[in-house]
């Protein structure tokens, strides 16, 4: 048995499936490009993206069993799959979701460099790496037994209500979200380079804000009333919700390494354009490579990768602002005139 609303859900699985999975496979051609060593965020968002494929796997299940459907439509085998549906999302999406924020994390410890933010970053990392051991045990001692999680009847009687805690797990998501949109924007806006560089880098690292929108959602769905619940019935909200914050947050962990990609499909005058800086082109051995293979790339790229210039910050536009303290070591005269690289410290 097939509902519409079970019908409608399956749509967006199949679509969203079909993307992320090629975005990710991009991911990894981006990879072989640059001649990069894989690094923990690719094997990050590859872990989180076997997780959305067997929570995605358990949703068609439960679709062919009703979901979405009246309760007073199914029987108690149908119901069951309903609940077992919940019981596998508590793993596959903690899970997954968890290994979304840690690859764009790790990420931005690739991209930028300064002491302030690896450490304020190796915070949020610790925090993030912590919610998923605190929430599944609470999810899997909801009921007692713990069978009765997945019981009809058991379910009624022997399980604390579930919106108390989902409402404690969204509120964390969205905080969580919201800061790993946040932190990297002080550092971006403080370069010396174009306004619209600026705002294109933004945008790219700003899609979290659309998993910070869908998990508001999912906060007012969970903390109003509803006047006449139905399990079954209600499901198909629930289940969209989750599935599209991992859709996007997958997405969000991979579109900024595809910067290589990109740059050979945009057309050069789009790309000078967005490119467009008031400051001197710095020489190449003076650049950070954003979204590459990092400030130390561990092999050197083809000779046909010079021409990318993806999303490379100078070294000399970075403002020096009260956070900022550029030491030369201890010849500073020496080094300046030898060229030799400056290293900046915070």
């Amino acid at each position: 048995m097939v509902s519409p609303r079970g019908e409608a859900l399956a749509a967006w699985l199949s679509v969203f499936t079909v993307l992320t999975v090629g975005v990710l496979i991009l991911r990894f051609y981006a990879v072989r490009i640059q001649q990069r060593a894989l690094r923990s965020d690719d094997y990050l968002v590859a872990g989180a993206t076997i997780a959305m494929l067997v929570l995605e796997g358990c949703t068609f299940w439960a679709i062919h069993n009703g979901l979405g459907a009246r309760a007073a439509t199914l029987d108690w085998p149908q119901q069951a799959v309903q609940i077992k549906l919940m019981v596998s999302a508590f793993w596959t999406w903690t899970i997954a979701t968890t290994g979304c924020k840690l690859a764009v994390l790790r990420l931005y410890l690739a991209i930028f460099h300064t002491k302030t933010f690896r450490y304020i970053n190796f915070v949020l990392m610790g925090l993030v790496a912590c919610y998923p051991f605190v929430f599944i045990p609470v999810f899997m001692t909801q009921c007692t037994p713990v069978s009765a999680a997945w019981d009809p009847v058991l379910s009624l009687t022997h399980c604390r209500p579930r919106e108390q805690h989902e409402l404690a797990s969204v509120a964390v998501n969205v905080a969580f979200d919201l800061l790993i949109v946040l932190l990297p924007l002080p550092w971006i806006w403080s370069l010396q380079m174009a306004t619209r560089r600026k705002v294109t880098v933004t945008a790219m690292f700003s899609l979290g804000l659309s998993i910070v929108g869908v998990m508001i959602w999912r906060l007012v769905t969970t903390a109003l009333p509803n006047p006449n619940p139905d399990f079954t019935y209600d499901v198909y909200i629930l289940a969209l919700q989750s599935h599209l914050e991992l859709w996007l947050g997958l997405l969000a962990a991979s579109l900024p390494t595809l910067a290589p990609l990109l740059s050979r499909m945009v057309p050069e005058n789009v790309k000078s354009y967005f490119k467009g800086s008031s400051v001197r082109s710095p020489k190449r051995n003076n650049m950070i490579r954003s979204f590459g293979q990092g400030r130390f790339p561990r092999t050197k790229a083809k000779s046909d990768l010079d021409s990318i210039d993806g999303l490379d910050i100078p070294l000399h536009s970075i403002e020096r602002r009260q956070y900022i303290q550029v030491s030369y070591g201890k010849n500073d005269s020496k080094a300046s005139e030898q060229g030799k690289p400056v290293g900046v410290e915070l």
